[in-house]
């Protein structure tokens, strides 16, 4: 993956659920299970993992857990925070101060539930993060796959709806109100529903190469 060498000190923040049974993809556990819907968890996050890191660019990881859970997995990254019972914006807020205090200039946000459109976007997004204030990845059902900004905001999470239809917009509005210069990536999947699933199926099939580890399990499991 190319990513032009770094004008201003960039970070990438990876948020992701903890693979435990009845915590992560709740929605598609009413499908799945609980037991394959953390299993599909643990493979896209290492999956994301792989994608990050090939960029050389440095990263966090950050893992909200449940009270009850325990450290289950060590990740090969040099920075894991374990959130628990944080909301996502709680945690996206403590991440977002966390590399201000580091000294970055920019903060990139990425998920584990849209590993085609990293795939596709991730270097592009480090790429314009260098010279634009805000960068976002919108999704089909609202929301986003990506968010970047300069560390000069301030609380740029404490308005917004997460989990909602609205997170995009809420997002993009207040770019515009701060009058900041901002770059919108093409819009992606990301994976809620068995629906999602199929559609990422599909993708991996014609290059697993994406996210080799959930290839490899969706196709064992045969559900499609």
């Amino acid at each position: 993956m190319l990513v032009k060498g770094p004008k201003e000190k960039i970070g990438i923040h990876l948020m992701a659920k903890a693979p435990v049974q009845g915590w992560c993809n709740t929605r598609l556990a009413e499908s799945i299970g609980p037991e394959k819907a953390a299993k599909l968890q643990e493979a896209l996050l290492m999956d994301v993992l792989e994608k990050i890191q090939a960029t050389e660019i440095i990263a966090n990881l950050w893992i909200g857990t449940p009270s009850s859970s325990p450290k289950i997995q060590t990740y090969p990254i040099r920075r894991v925070t374990y959130l628990v019972g944080k909301t996502l914006g709680g945690a996206m807020t403590r991440a977002f101060n966390a590399s201000r205090k580091r000294g970055w200039t920019r903060a990139l946000f990425v998920g584990t539930d849209s590993p085609v459109a990293l795939d596709a976007h991730l270097a592009a997004a480090l790429n314009e993060l260098q010279e634009k204030d805000m960068v976002l990845g919108p999704t089909g059902d609202g929301g986003v796959y990506l968010i970047g900004l300069k560390q000069s905001f301030r609380d740029p999470f404490s308005n917004i709806e997460w989990g909602g239809t609205e997170v995009f917009s809420q997002l993009q509005q207040m770019g515009k109100d701060k009058g900041v210069s901002m770059s919108i990536l093409p819009r992606e999947d990301d994976v809620d529903t068995m629906g999602d699933l199929k559609v990422l199926f599909e993708e991996l099939k014609k290059n697993p190469e994406i996210a080799m580890r959930t290839f490899q399990l969706l196709h064992a499991w045969k559900l499609f």
